[in-house]
Formats: structure tokens, C-alpha cells, sequence
């Protein structure tokens, strides 16, 4: 539950913040109750040009729900969604720019009011176009993050609560995406944030796994060829190569 007081200070503070020190440069001092990382996360929302007052994120309406990430995660996007059904929780999946491909909301309520406030498939939640949220900071310090209420940068999306976790590629060492749940400040849960962190490490598991699968299956296919080349000869997938004698000298 989101207390009211700490909501009352939360706003003061942003207030404090936005009129005090240098806003152009590094902003004013930011005071309690503020967390240190999301008081470092309003600076960043200040630097981008961001006001409080308003939330204007783009929207790309064609964003493929495919490839390596979507397939990792859209089993634990069901799993959760099923779990959490009618219990007033949205289960979130955005990529790595924080665009916003995936939404599991069963009320329609709900899927009203998060459309009211641009958190829907296809709108990009970044730091710099949507201030301190939840996707949009996990991505960026890559690290998981529970935002609630007045913690948000943006006064519009202060009606929510939300955490999310980023998912790093074991293959590549990149952020793949992020995972994440929302629901209405007022009934926010701390129980999200361990959520999402399970379910960022399980999709993780599973990026690894279809990792290793698709390099046997490339190391079977090499060596098949090599029985049959006479010239040099290579296969190359990230992280993986592989080559006959005669190819690694070329390369």
C-alpha cells in the first residue's frame, strides 16, 4: 500500500527539486524521502528536458514481438500473466529501448486507465522520453527497480506502481530487455520487484540455453561441411567460430 504522507512528501520534494539549485545543469538537491538512485534517476529526467507536467513518449506501432528475447520470455510472460489474473497486476515486456511490446491486463479498467497513460504496446518508456519509471530506469542503470507513486518523474504516471528487472543475453553480454510489473499505487505490492527478478533470471536461463542449442547445432553443421570441403572453411555466429587450418590463417 502506497502511504499517503510519504506521497505528500514524495511531491514536495519534486517540487524542492525542479525550483532549487541549477536545473539547466545537474538540478538542485534533492531531499528525503527520495531513494538515491531514483534521486540520481530525476537528475538524468532533468538533463533530457523533461517536465514533470508532461509525458509525451513515442509510439512505433509495428514492433515485431519476435526473435531471440520475445521467445525466452513469452513463457514467463504466461506463466505470470495466468498467475496474476484478476489480481489487478499488468505484466509488462519492453526491449531493449524500452518500447513497450507486451501487455497482459485482464481488467478492462485497468487496460483504460494504462492506456490513459501512454503504457501500452508500442510507446517507448525510456529515461529520456518518459522521466524516472520503472522499465525505463531498470534499462538504464541495469539493474532491477521498484518505482511507486510520487517516485515517478512524470506527475502522470504517479497514479502507479511499478518494478522491473532487465534481461541481459548470456551470449552476448547486452541487454536483451526488461520485464515488468504495474498496477495502481494504492495497492502496490513489495512482493513485485522479487517477481520480476526470478523472472528475469529464468529468461536469462533460457537465452543461455537456446545459446548453446544453436552452437551444436552450428558445430554439427561445421563439421558435416568439412568432410566435404576442399577450400577453406568457416562458420561464425556470436560468440562462436569455427574454421578448418587453411581458414584461420585467412582470418
Amino acid at each position: 500500500m502506497v502511504d499517503v504522507t510519504l506521497g505528500l512528501a514524495l511531491r514536495s520534494a519534486r517540487e524542492a527539486f525542479l525550483t532549487s539549485g541549477d536545473i539547466a545543469g545537474c538540478g538542485g538537491d534533492i531531499p528525503a524521502p527520495v531513494r538515491a538512485e531514483l534521486a540520481t534517476s530525476w537528475r538524468r529526467s532533468v538533463l533530457h528536458g523533461l517536465r514533470p507536467d508532461r509525458l509525451a513518449v513515442p509510439y512505433e506501432g509495428e514492433l515485431d514481438f519476435s526473435g531471440r528475447f520475445a521467445d525466452a520470455a513469452r513463457p514467463d510472460a504466461d506463466r505470470l500473466s495466468d498467475d496474476l489474473a484478476d489480481t489487478g497486476v499488468t505484466l509488462l515486456l519492453a526491449d531493449e529501448q524500452a518500447r513497450l511490446l507486451d501487455r497482459r491486463v485482464t481488467d478492462l479498467s485497468q487496460r483504460v486507465r494504462l492506456d490513459t497513460f501512454l503504457v501500452a504496446p508500442g510507446f517507448q518508456h525510456s529515461e529520456e522520453h518518459a522521466g524516472t519509471n520503472a522499465i525505463g530506469t531498470a534499462l538504464r542503470q541495469r539493474s532491477p527497480v521498484a518505482v511507486a507513486g510520487g517516485e515517478h518523474f512524470a506527475e502522470t504516471l504517479t497514479e502507479l506502481a511499478c518494478a522491473a528487472a532487465p534481461v541481459t543475453d548470456p551470449a552476448t553480454g547486452q541487454v536483451a530487455g526488461a520485464i515488468g510489473l504495474t498496477c495502481p499505487a494504492e495497492t502496490a505490492s513489495p512482493l513485485m520487484l522479487p517477481l520480476v527478478k526470478q523472472a528475469a533470471r529464468e529468461i536469462e536461463q533460457r537465452l543461455a540455453g537456446a545459446a548453446s542449442a544453436a552452437s551444436r547445432v552450428l558445430f554439427a553443421s561445421f563439421v558435416q561441411a568439412r568432410r566435404r570441403a576442399k577450400e577453406p572453411l568457416g562458420s561464425v555466429s556470436h560468440p562462436t567460430m569455427h574454421t578448418t587450418a587453411s581458414a584461420a590463417l585467412i582470418l
